[in-house]
């Protein structure tokens, strides 16, 4: 049993493609891996779909085994049973993520997680946002808050399905829905732009814009000024599912068909050649408080 446990322990770790980037050196992309590549191909099966960061610089892995946690020294499992990208943390000791049981909340001063009552009655195709205290849920036409150990619909929406959430501007929330529509919601819901596929992904750089990924391989980036540019060269039907932003404000953009960096100059999104294995699913990458990034791979 004992080197069972420490075989799926291993697992985590090589599955993850948790692939360190130290900015100061050049390319290629990822620094050091903690395993070998070849060992990968005895986990085929195996897929990490998120990954976040607490307050103690743990971070945290969604895994089709289960949400675990990496220090830096060992790997622990969290919880069993976790479903895809059901996970967030909100910078400080909480972390909620998502299984067949229901939304889980994470005190990490403490051993045992508690389970957030709720209303919602499929948890497959939700969007977690941890924002201060609160966790905001997007799930099917609503939007739902955490009030003390409940979630509590705050707004629905009828006629959209949501498929991604992030943080906005001030208390503001923004959500993107499979019609391509993108929302801000600070009280009421406010149509702000509308795409030419649903929206997988919403993220917010440094400078406040906004990237937005969609299901069809398009990345459209919004400027402060609401300037629309639509960046070139993932290829088409190739879901856009991530993007993290570097210390020196390169943004990286993860998809389907790999991992993609985005010229500042033309912007055309290239390939990086970072050592994972040539068109490999991302689904998920992020940029630690050290300014390491981590992939996390199918």
């Amino acid at each position: 049993i004992m080197v069972a446990k420490k075989e799926f322990f291993r697992l985590v770790i090589q599955i993850v493609s948790a692939i360190i980037l130290l900015e100061s050196m050049p390319t290629p992309m990822w620094a050091s891996r903690f395993v070998q590549p070849q060992r990968l191909n005895a986990f085929r099966d195996a897929s990490v779909y998120s990954a976040c960061q607490d307050s103690s610089g743990t971070i945290w892995f969604n895994t089709n085994f289960g949400v675990f946690t990496y220090d830096g020294i060992q790997t622990r499992m969290m919880l069993q049973h976790s479903l895809s990208r059901g996970l967030a943390c909100n910078g400080n000791n909480l972390v909620y993520s998502v299984s067949y049981r229901g939304i889980y909340r994470f005190d990490i001063r403490y051993r045992e997680p508690q389970i957030l009552k709720s209303s919602l009655t499929s948890l497959r195709e939700i969007s977690l946002l941890a924002d201060g205290d609160s966790l905001w849920v997007a799930s099917e036409n609503s939007l739902l808050v955490s009030r003390d150990d409940s979630l509590e619909v705050a707004a629905s929406l009828p006629g959209s399905k949501f498929l991604c959430i992030t943080k906005g501007l001030g208390k503001s929330i923004i959500l993107g829905d499979k019609r391509g529509r993108i929302f801000i919601y600070d009280g009421q819901f406010k149509e702000v732009f509308k795409a030419s596929s649903g929206v997988s992904k919403i993220f917010m750089d440094s400078e406040k814009n906004l990237w937005i990924g969609l299901v069809n391989g398009e990345i459209i980036l919004i400027g402060q000024e609401q300037s629309v540019r639509k960046i070139g060269g993932i290829l088409p039907g190739q879901e856009v599912r991530s993007f993290c932003e570097l210390r020196n404000g390169k943004v990286f953009a993860g998809a389907a068909d790999g991992l993609f960096v985005i010229s500042p100059t033309d912007m055309i999104c290239r390939p990086e050649k970072s050592g994972i294995p040539e068109k490999e699913a991302i689904w998920d990458i992020l940029t630690d408080c050290d300014g390491n990034v981590w992939g996390c791979t199918y």
